[in-house]
């Protein structure tokens, strides 16, 4: 086991759990999907163009992808969100939540990745 990398998807994730539950205080609802949709954004990012273009060391990769955007953008939140609206009857609004997160969250990866492909980024 490599210590060294668990430690740094630790602090990581401490860091991007703080960063969404900020989000959460500052925009309510709206903070979960905004922090999903740079979440989203920034991991495509990340991939395509920082870890292509900078030889990062391990433990520095897996603790700002793995750790602090794993921990910034959660799918459970999500859900929790979505079904909490459906429970106080706001079935239209949970609908618009689950298309924005979803879709957006697809046109936040794809931007990333044609940012990062414009940059010099990785092609595949």
């Amino acid at each position: 086991m490599n210590w060294k990398n668990c430690l740094a998807v630790a602090g990581g994730a401490f860091l991007g759990g703080a960063a969404r539950y900020l989000c959460g205080l500052l925009w309510g609802l709206w903070g979960d999907v905004t922090a999903n949709l740079v979440g989203c954004f920034a991991l495509s990012f990340l991939t395509y163009v920082i870890l292509t273009r900078i030889p990062l060391p391990e433990w520095l990769s897996v603790g700002l992808g793995t750790g602090f955007i794993g921990a910034f953008t959660t799918f459970s939140s999500y859900t929790i969100d979505a079904l909490k609206l459906v429970g106080t009857h706001l079935e239209v609004t949970a609908g618009i939540y689950v298309v924005i997160s979803l879709l957006g969250g697809f046109l936040c990866v794809t931007a990333g990745y044609l940012l990062a492909r414009a940059l010099g980024g990785e092609h595949r």
